[in-house]
């Protein structure tokens, strides 16, 4: 059941793509990135993270202004374990301007690229301090 309700939603987003796919910043795209990055791979699910960089890359490029757009591509560079590209648009919506629609929505994806942020700082130096052989 949850499978079938998945196909028709990554249906409807790929229809509101055709329609129009640039409509809210490329909101559409932006939602159907999102479903592949986060939903469970194939067998489970239709998630695909080639497919989610492909699209939130696509709709990012378009639509920079809009900092969720930069949010999710930022989400997919770190479960694709690219730190450094995540890290820079991380860094570059906490950046973006608290004004119109980001006032309302940015506060959380601020908090989360923040904790992002700081996991993946912790992350880098536990590597570095196991290249090095040395402990905490």
């Amino acid at each position: 059941e949850a499978d079938t309700m998945m196909a028709h939603v990554v249906e409807a987003a790929e229809k509101a793509i055709l329609r129009d796919p640039d409509f809210g910043h490329g909101e559409a795209r932006r939602v159907l990135g999102a479903i592949y990055l986060y939903a469970p791979s194939w067998p489970s699910g239709v998630g695909d993270i080639d497919e989610a960089m492909a699209v939130l890359e696509g709709v990012a490029t378009a639509h920079p202004e809009d900092p969720s757009n930069l949010f999710y591509l930022a989400e997919a560079y770190r479960r694709a374990g690219d730190r450094q590209k995540a890290v820079a648009l991380y860094k570059r919506v906490l950046k973006a301007p608290k004004e119109g629609i980001w006032a309302l929505e940015g506060p959380q994806y601020r908090a989360d690229a923040r904790a992002h942020l700081i996991e993946l700082a912790s992350s880098y130096q536990l590597m570095l301090s196991r290249k090095s052989g040395s402990r905490f």
